[in-house]
């Protein structure tokens, strides 16, 4: 772990790896099979982007609000550009959501004949998993984004993005895997490794995310 991530991010951080344990204790302990990971990952992103709205409504500042020619023109990019940002986020985002679970159905149907469980059995099975990951994306945006008051030091514009960097990466991954996994008709030891490296792309992802702002 980097130094300057020391301490302000080593309390999200510990949360993430507790958070992601639940997925591995699933597999070990009570047969978690692959779609029911991928489904966990993607409500993950959900949630992911639930928190992101959250901070969009926070802060106010925007990549061009010092422009000269908006003060020429007298347009004040916070009211008039960060609303606008935040309505277009939601429906791309959740278009991008929709996608996603289009494609993990698609995946599944290529390596099972029948889904052993619908989708609101899968949804309760995995809720704890759920439940903690909510719980970790809630303490980090307390922990980082309020108390050391990320909002004063990003703009809309970027946080606009800031999602699908660590979405895209933590899916691709998962989703390879996931072929690998039904190609091969791995074991659950496949599963457990796949998740392990999830949760160490997340780690790496989040501290390169944060560590920018808790810098001197």
């Amino acid at each position: 772990m980097q130094k300057n991530t020391i301490p302000s991010l080593k309390y999200s951080i510990t949360v993430l790896i507790i958070a992601n344990s639940i997925p591995l204790m699933g597999v070990l302990f009570f047969n978690w099979n692959i779609f029911m990971i991928l489904i966990l990952y993607w409500i993950e992103s959900a949630i992911i982007g639930f928190y992101n709205i959250l901070k969009m409504i926070k802060t106010n500042k925007s990549i061009n609000e010092n422009s000269k020619a908006n003060a020429y023109l007298n347009f004040n990019p916070t009211t008039n550009l960060t609303h606008y940002f935040k309505i277009f986020f939601i429906i791309h985002f959740g278009g991008f959501m929709f996608g996603h679970l289009i494609f993990i159905f698609a995946i599944s149907s290529l390596f099972q004949d029948k889904l052993a469980l619908n989708i609101s059995d899968i949804i309760f099975s995995v809720s704890i998993g759920i439940i903690s990951l909510f719980i970790s994306h809630g303490f980090s945006y307390y922990n980082n984004f309020l108390k050391n008051r990320e909002y004063d030091k990003i703009s809309i514009n970027q946080l606009f993005t800031q999602p699908y960097s660590r979405i895209v990466v933590m899916h691709f991954t998962i989703i390879f895997g996931a072929f690998l996994i039904g190609f091969f008709k791995a074991p659950s030891a496949i599963i457990m490794f796949l998740v392990i490296l999830k949760t160490t792309i997340d780690v790496r992802s989040h501290i390169k995310e944060h560590t920018v702002f808790n810098v001197g």
